[in-house]
């Protein structure tokens, strides 16, 4: 590290943050079924769209799928996590306010990455959601 970055002391900050969940818009047991590809939640904020639903699992127990998304103008959202957990996948709204979220659950992961429009995603998804949002 260079020296003249390190900054040596006791840190204690308090950042005045509060989340405005007056926002949030909750949708909630969606499915009640257990079977892989159903979504069971969705969350949308201002920033993003949270989406969960049982995975599906490969030949040797471990989760498997994921989630695809799109506005009502077809147009596709960029997934906001990196993350290995399975079974929820976080979408950037990019400072838009879609009417509508067409979610799309795929049983293999890497394909879910790989598609790029919603023709496809009708074409390879085991399931799907369209929520209606009202901001």
């Amino acid at each position: 590290m260079d020296v003249s970055l390190q900054l040596n002391g006791s840190w204690e900050l308090e950042l005045p943050f509060q989340a405005d969940s007056s926002r949030l818009q909750s949708y909630r047991n969606l499915s009640d079924a257990k079977e892989p590809g159903r979504i069971t939640d969705v969350y949308v904020s201002p920033y993003q769209a949270v989406v969960n639903f049982v995975p599906y699992e490969d030949e040797s127990g471990n989760p498997e799928g994921g989630v695809v998304c799109f506005d009502e103008n077809g147009n596709l959202l960029e997934k906001g996590n990196q993350s290995t957990e399975y079974g929820m996948d976080v979408f950037s709204l990019n400072q838009t306010q879609p009417s509508e979220l067409h979610f799309y659950v795929v049983e293999d992961r890497i394909t879910s990455c790989k598609i790029r429009d919603e023709e496809t995603a009708k074409e390879q998804a085991v399931s799907s959601l369209t929520q209606p949002l009202s901001w």
